[in-house]
């Protein structure tokens, strides 16, 4: 099948890049994202309240350094073991 799955979208300089992204969903009506990045982009949409669900894996190792994930202020409302991880499901209502 030769159907584009991905497309590069360019934000201006001097505007605010969530916005930016926000509004070229909007025009294009695409209405769910996901977002997997670092502390510092998951963190953006965090403060923004610009998420409905984070699903959150712990394992059982723990890192001495390296960049603390962002903290959600909610409760999990289920959770899931897999192996050695556990999968925490969050949702912001």
């Amino acid at each position: 099948d030769d159907k584009k799955i991905a497309e590069r979208v360019i934000v201006k300089p001097g505007k605010e890049p969530t916005d930016a992204i926000i509004e070229e969903l909007y025009n294009r009506d695409i209405q769910s994202l996901i977002v997997e990045g670092g502390a510092g982009l998951l963190s953006h949409f965090i403060q923004r309240g610009l998420w409905d669900e984070a699903r959150v894996f712990v394992g059982d190792i723990e890192f001495e350094k390296g960049v603390e994930a962002p903290k959600l202020r909610c409760l999990p409302r289920g959770s899931k073991q897999f192996d050695n991880s556990i999968l925490y499901l969050y949702r912001n209502i």
